[in-house]
């Protein structure tokens, strides 16, 4: 037989409901952007530029916390991010405030890239490995210590000229 996939929601009922939505974006005249190829665009893509990663390898901060820096990070210039983190003033943000500084050295030094167009287009924690010990507690019991050793990446975009 037929499927109706709502309770008393027949053939005629779904051609009504579909009409009244076609005559509601025709009312507010709300129709998809229609491309040029020839128009120039007002966007770049992500792609475009000079790319470069970095990645720092045992970083012992959870992947929940890294999450938290790299929102913090993303879309920003790369001096407002190590200014933005070194604002937090904690000591697990140590390991990526280096890989951001060193990141900003390399990409003035070595690639002779301009730090004001530097944008951090990606930053994304990577889960690692954990690092069991043991622990001595009171009247001698032990316990396991699980400490995470994750890593960091992020990728810095040099902006044309033009898009700057």
């Amino acid at each position: 037989g037929y499927y109706f996939p709502r309770k008393n929601w027949m053939p005629w009922r779904s051609r009504i409901a579909h009409e009244r939505q076609a005559a509601l974006r025709k009312k507010r005249h709300i129709w998809p952007r229609r491309s040029d190829p020839e128009e120039k665009p007002i966007f770049y893509p992500k792609e475009e530029g000079v790319l470069l990663s970095f990645q720092e390898a045992p970083i012992r901060v959870g992947v929940k916390r890294m999450l938290d820096y790299a929102k913090l990070m993303k879309g920003r210039q790369l001096q407002d991010g190590i200014d933005w983190l070194e604002s937090i003033a904690r000591v697990n943000t140590e390991p990526i405030l280096k890989l951001m500084k060193k990141a900003l050295e390399d990409c003035q030094e070595i690639h002779k890239m301009d730090p004001a167009r530097l944008f951090i287009i990606d930053a994304q924690p990577l889960r690692g490995k954990y690092v069991k010990e043991l622990r001595k507690h009171a009247r001698g019991n032990y316990g396991f210590m699980r400490r995470p050793r994750n890593k960091f990446r992020f990728t810095v975009r040099e902006m044309p000229l033009e898009e700057y």
